[in-house]
C-alpha cells in the first residue's frame, strides 16, 4: 500500500506538472544547436513535445490506473478478500516499467514479498 501511494502521488504530481507547466525550451534548443546536425534537431524537437504533450500524459494516466489497482489488491490482501485480484496486484507491482519511481524499488521488494506470502497455502485458505 505504501509503494502504491507514493506512486499515486508522484504520478498526480507529473500529470499537474505536465498540464500546468511548459518544459524549458530554450534551453533545450541551445543543447540541439551545438549538435550542428537540424535533422537530429527537428527529431528531438518533436519527441519532446510528443513526451511532454499527449503522449506523457497518457504515460503518467496508465501508470496512475495501474497504481490505482495495486493499491486496491494490496487492501483487498489486508482484508483478505479476492485472492485472485490480490495476487495479480502483488505481479503487477513487480513489473518495474509499470510504475512510476518508487515502482523500481519498493515495488519490486513488496510484490515479491506479497507474492511470496500469498502463495502459501495457509495464507490462501484464509481468503473468502
Amino acid at each position: 500500500m505504501v509503494a502504491a501511494i507514493l506512486n499515486i502521488i508522484l504520478a498526480l504530481w507529473s500529470l499537474i506538472q505536465m498540464i500546468f507547466s511548459s518544459p524549458d525550451l530554450q534551453q533545450f534548443n541551445s543543447e540541439l544547436a551545438q549538435l550542428n546536425n537540424p535533422q537530429i534537431e527537428q527529431f528531438a524537437q518533436k519527441l519532446f513535445h510528443l513526451m511532454y504533450g499527449p503522449l506523457g500524459i497518457a504515460n503518467v494516466l496508465v501508470e496512475l490506473a495501474i497504481s490505482v489497482l495495486i493499491f486496491v489488491g494490496a487492501k483487498k490482501m489486508k482484508s483478505l478478500r479476492s485472492y485472485e485480484f490480490a495476487l495479480a496486484a502483488a505481479v503487477l507491482s513487480t513489473v518495474p516499467c509499470l510504475t512510476p519511481c518508487c515502482g523500481y524499488l519498493l515495488g519490486l521488494a513488496f510484490g515479491i514479498w506479497a507474492l511470496v506470502v500469498l502463495r502459501k497455502p495457509e495464507v490462501k485458505s484464509h481468503f473468502s
